[in-house]
């Protein structure tokens, strides 16, 4: 049987040609990295060039690696390169050589440590296989390879994202849904942990999925993890969202004839919206990595996952149950981590602890249930709150309510005002007051207008 070689060195010599007649050629192959290259010289050539950021004559190239402190060997692989040089025609091919053979090196490099894994004794065997699925996939994923970059790519990336903001009007990630709380955490932004946290009742299921009809219907695709719900009723909770039917109209078979009209219509668009559905209530941390690996894998455009909820997740290890802390710091920690894996957000629901409805104030991050690690490792902290005992009002059951912004690593923090749908399950932009009374002035809820005002 025929072997592929692991490394092809004229390709490596072409590919570098073709960028010393048409230097921009680095910056449009910039998925290429010094590593991808066999030969040392090679690979020092190339990175020269990378920090040149596609401007450079032969004679500043040369400076370059000089300065560097460039061997004869690689001077000598230069002066190849330029002797060889005929066109740069065949680069894009020349480079996805260079690529492919790196990567078949490189599985050869995991299956060494995939075996060397599998001989480990006293090991779980879950944690093992996890290990082994995060050593093969950046594989999977070439565009996933991390290299260090240069001050000249660092600037140009910042100033790439600076125009992003004004373009999208200050967001830069997956949207909220909601324009103003959108504005005031940019969105959610890739490689970070965000903790959507309330009490039982206060609807951060439905805010959930609210945020992933919103990604999707922009094009991002979404994984939601659901250890509390089966996909059947997620589905349906989304579908009366989409057509603006209360969910309880869905139940007993008492839905008009329009309003069916108006169910197969949200039917239709849920059908084409990019979201991922997942139910095992019995997911551990493992699980949820490798199934977001495995969406990843044939959907390029997976770009936010959702955990609802955290508390209800397991590790491989059951740990003893004074040592829950030790076992939901373990999962939060996972979460970030997957996050900095496929470089995309991940939301994560939260419990509460009772001490927010003893002390009937607004929920803080020290209520964050069961262990500190969450807020530690989270990025962003949102905390749903309504002062009061207002109820449900009107044919929608309006109830005001608030999106407390209590932690943001890349942003301000704030109160943002919204307002609950009960019987459609949805949110929106609030009208009343953005932020609460001041600390010392006693709050008293006014049930006749369901807003809480200030004591005189």
């Amino acid at each position: 049987m025929r072997r592929v070689p692991l490394h092809d060195i004229e390709a490596e010599r072409a590919l570098i040609g073709a960028a010393i007649i048409d230097p921009l050629l680095v910056e449009r192959l910039a998925h290429v990295q010094p590593s991808d290259f066999y030969l040392t010289a090679h690979a020092e050539i190339w990175a020269a060039m990378q920090s040149l950021s596609g401007v450079w004559e032969p004679v500043l190239l040369r400076a370059e690696l000089q300065g560097r402190g460039a061997g004869e060997a690689t001077m000598q692989a230069l002066l190849e390169a330029e002797s060889s040089a005929i066109s740069a025609v065949h680069a894009e091919q020349h480079a996805q050589v260079v690529i492919d053979r790196a990567t078949r090196r490189r599985m050869v490099e995991a299956a060494d440590r995939i075996r060397e894994l599998a001989t480990r004794p006293a090991e779980r065997v879950a944690e093992l296989v996890d290990e082994a699925e995060a050593t093969l996939s950046p594989l999977a994923d070439r565009s996933r390879t991390v290299e260090p970059v240069g001050s000249p790519v660092a600037m140009r990336r910042a100033l790439e994202w600076i125009q992003r903001q004004r373009d999208q009007g200050g967001r830069t990630g997956v949207t909220w849904g909601l324009p103003t709380l959108d504005a005031r955490t940019t969105g959610l932004n890739p490689g970070e942990l965000w903790v959507l946290a309330a009490r039982p009742g206060m609807g951060k299921s439905a805010l959930a999925m609210d945020v992933a009809v919103a990604a999707a219907r922009e094009g991002t695709s979404v994984l939601l993890c659901s250890l509390e719900m089966p996909i059947e009723q997620l589905a349906t909770r989304a579908m009366c969202a989409m057509a603006r039917l209360p969910l309880s109209r869905t139940r007993g078979g008492a839905l008009a004839e329009d309003e069916m009209e108006r169910v197969q219509r949200a039917v239709e668009e849920g059908a084409a919206l990019p979201i991922w559905w997942y139910d095992d209530q019995d997911a551990t941390i493992l699980d949820i990595r490798a199934t977001a690996r495995r969406i990843r894998q044939r959907d390029a455009r997976l770009g936010l996952v959702i955990v609802d909820y955290l508390q209800l997740v397991e590790t491989s290890g059951r740990q003893r149950p004074e040592a829950r802390h030790l076992e939901v710091a373990q999962i939060s920690r996972g979460l970030k981590k997957l996050a900095r894996e496929l470089g995309c957000p991940v939301l994560a629901l939260s419990q509460l602890s009772r001490e927010v409805e003893k002390g009937k104030r607004p929920p803080q991050l020290s209520d964050l249930r069961e262990s500190g690690a969450i807020e530690q490792d989270a990025d962003g902290v949102l905390f749903i709150h309504r002062e009061g005992e207002a109820e449900p009002e009107g044919p929608r059951g309006e109830v005001p309510c608030w999106a407390i912004v209590a932690k943001a690593r890349n942003g301000p923090t704030g109160w943002v005002p919204l307002r609950f749908l009960a019987r459609l399950t949805i949110f929106e932009e609030g009208d009343h007051r953005p932020e609460p009374p001041a600390p010392d002035a006693p709050v008293v809820v006014d049930f006749t207008k369901q807003r809480p005002r200030r004591s005189r």
